[in-house]
């Protein structure tokens, strides 16, 4: 049994005792959202600790599932979080042999994100003491340069940057990053989360790649002698004016003896197309029915507003029917989704950041009333 006074210890004296066995494990933050990493806390002796320093964000709520045989320790001022063995048995709630921790954290962009780790314990020593999320990337090489850059303008373009301290630590991440320095030192030097540069390199490789074009290259000039040419001496030619014959022009003569016209009249109701009507094929054309004429209808504008709206119906329906649980990650990630529209992202960017299928994600727009 672990003694009374270990359990009042401050996170920070507890966090710097010796593991007993074990290594260092970097994991991707996408694998810690999507509860992939599995942890596994020994019998006796060091713990586990889990480290969030290398994204930049710090732990806010912290949940375990069953306390019959893990505790878990954290400080608000810290990005670590402390499982150890306990033994705090409980009359009501039995003890399983797995459990789940949730993980609360905020980044530096006010942004929330859920972290989910299934824990398990064993009488055997742990392979792995520390845990660093963010250590590594799931998608190696990704996070380049060239994509920051390119999402930094995007989010401009979306309006998604609009503060300027954040405009301002972004512009200083970039700049470290064309130095040469790694996505995650520059994250850290700039004061910006790991989850806003991966978003800026997801925003990045959204977008086409540029066409690469030949240099041109310069043609060099090349004087080309003049050939002596001889002269040649044309001669004048003299153009005669011809001349015009006059032409008389002859008075027409008074036409005499012209028929009268008759200026009387016609009378009431006489229509001269009456007669041109009955033999004229002019007169079909009336009975021919008019044509048509389809006007083009302008292609209606994305309404990021409305897709949020009826996305947030749609995932209230899904969660009263028991297909995405309240609170959980697919629902958070939902969640995450309905932000991105409303800031003015594409379809394609919020489908994305829901990690739902294009189907399903649009099956949830139209149950929430979204005329698709």
């Amino acid at each position: 049994m672990l003694n009374k006074h270990l359990l009042a210890l401050p996170l920070s004296l507890l966090v710097a005792l010796p593991a007993v066995a074990g290594i260092s494990k970097s994991v991707s933050v996408e694998d810690a959202l999507d509860g992939r990493v599995r942890i596994v806390v020994a019998v006796e002796g060091g713990g586990v600790n889990i480290d969030f320093s290398e994204t930049g964000e710090t732990v806010q709520k912290v949940t375990l599932d069953d306390t019959s045989k893990v505790l878990v320790d954290f400080d608000k001022s810290l990005p670590v979080v402390r499982l150890f063995r306990g033994n705090v048995a409980s009359k009501d709630v039995p003890s399983a042999k797995t459990t789940q921790l949730s993980v609360m954290t905020k980044g530096s962009d006010g942004d929330f994100h859920l972290y989910i780790f299934p824990i398990t314990t064993s009488s055997r020593p742990a392979t792995f003491t520390k845990f660093v999320i963010g250590g590594v990337s799931r998608k190696k090489g990704s996070n380049t340069i060239a994509t920051a850059a390119t999402g930094a303008k995007v989010a401009e373009q979306n309006k998604t940057l609009v503060d300027p301290k954040l405009k301002s630590r972004v512009s200083h991440y970039v700049q470290l990053r064309s130095g040469g320095m790694s996505d995650r030192k520059a994250a850290k030097r700039a004061k910006i989360s790991m989850a806003l540069a991966k978003r800026l390199d997801d925003l990045g490789q959204s977008q086409p790649a540029p066409v690469a074009q030949s240099p041109v290259l310069p043609v060099p000039r090349v004087d080309i002698p003049k050939a002596d040419t001889p002269r040649v001496d044309t001669p004048k030619v003299e153009v005669q004016k011809a001349e015009v014959p006059k032409v008389e022009v002859q008075k027409v003569k008074e036409v005499k003896n012209l028929p009268a016209i008759d200026l009387t009249p016609p009378p009431q109701g006489y229509s001269p197309l009456q007669q041109v009507e009955k033999s004229s094929p002019v007169s079909t054309l009336a009975s021919l029915p008019k044509p048509v004429i389809k006007t083009a209808t302008a292609p209606t504008k994305f309404d990021g507003q409305a897709y949020a709206s009826a996305l947030l119906k749609g995932l209230n329906d899904a969660r009263l029917k028991g297909h995405i649980p309240y609170r959980s990650v697919r629902w958070y990630r939902v969640n995450g989704s309905i932000r991105a529209l409303k800031r003015g992202q594409s379809l394609n960017a919020a489908i994305r950041v829901s990690g739902l299928k294009r189907d399903r994600f649009m099956e949830l727009l139209r149950v929430g009333g979204l005329k698709l």
